[in-house]
């Protein structure tokens, strides 16, 4: 364990559990730091430890953040104190997402042949960790065998969301997290397309009974964490009030206008990269390629026109205001013009 610098800013660690939102997420935390600054960990870990050897002194020593499907004790090998971060999302919808990825992905362990496991044969015949309560054994920081998680994994890790947590967001209220992660840190250009969605998602509601029980067996702490995590961040938005709920409305607003130009959504579905020559880029008039590139690199000039939007908006509406009254005030006019002249014709009889 290294001595930490009680002198050094902290380092914030980012825990991505997966299928919770975390590749936006990373995304827009790359906008905040020199890239040079967040140590990203490839790969699946539960255990500290093995990060050790894969964290090398001079990224110890200059990082900023550092991110991954990592658990909980990353903090131990910093030369720094470590705030952590982290979304949370539903462990049913978590499990479901994560087998349809896994089958976009097309990964090997996911099939027999040309065959995919069904979801079923995806949980039981394969144990893997991630699907045996996934988020509480890398938020607890402790990594028993399959089927062997315990009460005292889901108490280490209630109590470290409590004491070593800047942020726990939750993915069903992605917005809400990610304003409350740009207030505690002091983010900014916090636009975002969404990355990583599953092209095929399976609905709970069209799941059936013995699936959503087997998911539920396997991952009854993560249940448990969950509903904690998710009342307790409530409770943190009640505190802030309506003033956060407004800035909340306004975001989704602009947000909304922002996604316009995600040209991994709205042309294919597909992930094609930004700046490229792929048919969902090329797809884009020559207009949309450069706003989307513009907004891309510069969220605040979206924000900056649709300011500007609002105020032609309002001009536009006082003009057809005004427009409304001139034309009133010219039937007013021929309205005494006439009555003037039948006065005259009156007075002349």
């Amino acid at each position: 364990m290294l001595t930490t610098d009680s002198t050094r800013a902290p380092t914030t660690i980012f825990i991505h559990n997966m299928k919770t939102g975390g590749a936006t997420l990373r995304r827009i935390l790359g906008r905040q730091y020199d890239p040079n600054a967040v140590l990203t960990i490839t790969g699946e870990y539960h255990r500290a430890a093995e990060l050790e050897p894969r964290i090398a002194r001079v990224d110890r020593e200059h990082s900023q953040v550092v991110q991954g499907h990592i658990p909980f004790g990353v903090h131990e090998l910093l030369p720094s104190r470590g705030v952590y971060i982290t979304l949370l999302r539903h462990p049913i919808d978590r499990i479901l997402s994560l087998y349809e990825y896994r089958i976009d992905q097309r990964r090997r362990e996911v099939f027999r042949g040309d065959e995919p496991l069904t979801l079923a044969e995806y949980i039981t015949d394969l144990q893997l960790k991630e699907l045996d309560n996934g988020q509480t054994r890398r938020l607890s920081g402790l990594d028993p065998d399959f089927g062997h998680c315990s009460a005292e994994m889901l108490q280490n890790a209630k109590k470290n969301l409590r004491e070593r947590f800047l942020v726990v967001g939750i993915t069903e209220k992605f917005d809400h997290s990610l304003l409350l992660l740009g207030r505690e840190l002091g983010w900014r250009n916090l636009l975002y397309f969404r990355l990583n969605v599953t092209k095929n998602k399976e609905e709970k509601g069209h799941v059936s009974k013995d699936i959503i029980d087997l998911i539920t067996t396997h991952n009854a702490l993560d249940l448990e964490l969950y509903d904690s995590a998710q009342q307790a961040f409530e409770e943190r938005l009640g505190q802030l009030g309506a003033e956060f709920e407004e800035q909340v409305r306004v975001f989704k607003r602009v947000n909304a206008e922002y996604a316009r130009f995600d040209v991994y959504a709205s042309k294919r579905r597909e992930r094609t990269p930004l700046r490229g020559t792929g048919p969902a880029y090329t797809a884009l008039s020559w207009e949309e390629q450069l706003r989307a590139a513009v907004f891309e690199e510069h969220p605040q000039l979206l924000v900056r026109q649709l300011e500007l939007n609002v105020e032609i908006r309002r001009l536009r509406r006082q003009q057809g205001l005004l427009r409304t009254q001139v034309e009133q005030g010219r039937k007013r006019e021929a309205s005494l013009t006439k009555e003037l002249r039948e006065a005259r014709m009156t007075t002349f009889c």
